[in-house]
This record gives C-alpha cells, structure tokens and sequence, in this order.
C-alpha cells in the first residue's frame, strides 16, 4: 500500500508518503512558498522511498477550509497526479487533520479544531476519537465569529488569535493524515479525479455541546 498525502490550506507545506510499512514526511512553514515547495517535496518523499509515482495507489490532500489559493494548489495537484496515474483520490478535511496532529501531541480526546479565516472569523470544526485512534466530526465544519464558540468545554488547537484562545499552532501535518487516509481507503471512501472538488464552508448557527 502507498499514499502520497499533501496539504497545503495554511501558512504550512506538509506532504507525507506511506509507503509499505514506512512512513516519509516533509514539513515547513513556509507562507506563500507552497507552489514551489510541493512538487520538490513530492519528488523528494518518493526518492526517499525508493518508489515511483505509478506505485501509488491513492493520493490524499488536504481539501481545505483555508487560504483560497493554497486549497486550490492541493486540489490541482491531486487531480492532475491522480488523472494521469489513473488512481483514485481522498479528499480530508484540513481541520480533521489539525485535530488528528493535536490529539497526536496531546491524547485529547474531544478536539476543537481552528484556523484564521481572516475578517475576524475562524474555520472550526469539533472532533473526537473513535475506537481506532482517530479524530471524527462530531458536526459540519463550520465558518463563524470566534465569540460564537463554546472555547470552555474543548480542548482548542489552530492557529493564535487575541486572547490566545487558540494558542497551540498546532498546524496541519499530513503525516497524521495517512491514518486517516488510510481508514478511508479501506472503507472505498475515494472518489474519481473528475469529482475532486476544494471544501469551502458557510456560516454556521453554533450551538453548545454538553
């Protein structure tokens, strides 16, 4: 089994390869650096490996929410690697990785997983672990003010905004997206290339978990 999984929705360029039993990464903050960093990573990883792009089965991304053009990047290069392998694809949501890395760090259990959406909002979503080690939505992400989140009751990862009430930076790494890659994969939850689509979200009523 090899996946190549890449995200590039933040100010991180992150690309992660399984390949067999082993595991390659690559991982560097790198604000507006992606479009020259991915594909050297890519190439990296697999020299790394000692395997080449047809021996990839499925190849996973990060599908956003985040920068516009960075989720478009991921998009692109996924459809265009996997449309000329002919292999499926997994899109994964980017918060799902961030809360999947935090719990990584922390063991947390519940996650509420955060990125800057700019113009005083935030990309969220609400994640907690199931028998198998990996972070699930418990809801739709969501867009929304920061003052509409129930910060008290969650462990809070993402990136830092006033108050520091997501102070952690814990960002998206997509070597804790290959579990969850592989978990989807084995599920047959893939999709064609023609069908791989950026995971935009819209304003959400927040409601509180108890």
């Amino acid at each position: 089994m090899n996946i190549l999984a890449f995200d590039t929705a933040t100010d991180a360029c992150s690309a992660a390869l399984l390949a067999g039993e082993s595991v390659f990464s690559r991982f560097e903050i790198a604000p507006r650096q992606h479009a020259k960093l991915l594909l050297p990573m890519i190439q990296d990883l697999l020299q790394q490996a000692k395997i080449e792009l047809s021996d990839l089965n499925v190849i996973a991304f990060g599908c956003g929410p985040g920068s516009f053009m960075g989720v478009r990047l991921a998009t692109g290069m996924a459809q265009g690697l996997a449309f000329g392998l002919q292999i499926p694809v997994i899109p994964i949501s980017t918060l799902q990785v961030i809360a999947q890395a935090a719990h990584e760090k922390t063991h947390a259990q519940k996650i509420v997983a955060g990125w800057d959406a700019r113009m005083h909002e935030i990309y969220w979503g609400f994640y907690a672990r199931d028998d198998h080690g990996l972070m699930q939505p418990q809801q739709t992400d969501a867009l929304c003010t920061l003052e509409k989140i129930d910060k008290a009751a969650f462990s809070a990862v993402g990136s830092t905004f006033a108050g520091n009430v997501f102070s952690d930076d814990t960002y998206p790494d997509s070597k804790a997206m290959l579990a969850i890659a592989l978990s989807k994969y084995r599920h047959n939850e893939v999709v064609s290339p023609e069908n791989v689509h950026p995971h935009y979200v819209r304003h959400h009523v927040v409601h509180n978990h108890k």
